[in-house]
C-alpha cells in the first residue's frame, strides 16, 4: 500500500515537473521500485530492532529520507543524462517532499 500511494504522490509531483509521458512515469516507477522497498524494509528491520524512543526514529527517517533523495537524484541523472542535473535534484527533493509529508500527514487524517 505504501509503494501504490507513493507511486501515486510522486508520479503526480513529476507530472507537474513535465514528466509526462507513459516512458517517464514507467521511469519514475522504476527509480521508486528500487529505492522503497530497500529502504523501507531497512527502516522497518532498524525501527524494530534498534530504535525505541521518538526521537531515534525521527532522526532515523530524516536520515532515511536524505538518502532516497540521494538515491533517486542518482538514477534520475543516469536515467535522464540530457537533463541537468541541478533541476533533477529539485525533482527528487520535491517528490520525497510531498510522498513523505504525506506519510506523516496521514496518521492525523485517518
Amino acid at each position: 500500500m505504501a509503494l501504490a500511494i507513493t507511486l501515486l504522490i510522486e508520479g503526480a509531483v513529476v507530472f507537474l515537473f513535465g514528466f509526462r509521458s507513459i516512458r517517464d512515469q514507467l521511469r519514475i516507477a522504476l527509480v521508486n521500485g528500487i529505492t522503497h522497498p530497500l529502504f523501507h524494509g531497512a527502516l522497518l528491520f532498524i525501527g524494530t530492532a534498534q530504535w525505541q524512543s521518538m526521537p531515534d526514529i525521527t532522526v532515523m527517517i530524516i536520515v532515511f529520507e536524505a538518502l532516497i533523495c540521494v538515491s533517486e537524484w542518482f538514477l534520475l541523472s543516469w536515467l535522464y543524462p540530457k537533463k541537468s542535473k541541478r533541476s533533477l535534484l529539485v525533482v527528487s527533493l520535491c517528490m520525497n517532499a510531498a510522498s513523505a509529508s504525506f506519510g506523516v500527514l496521514f496518521p492525523f487524517i485517518v
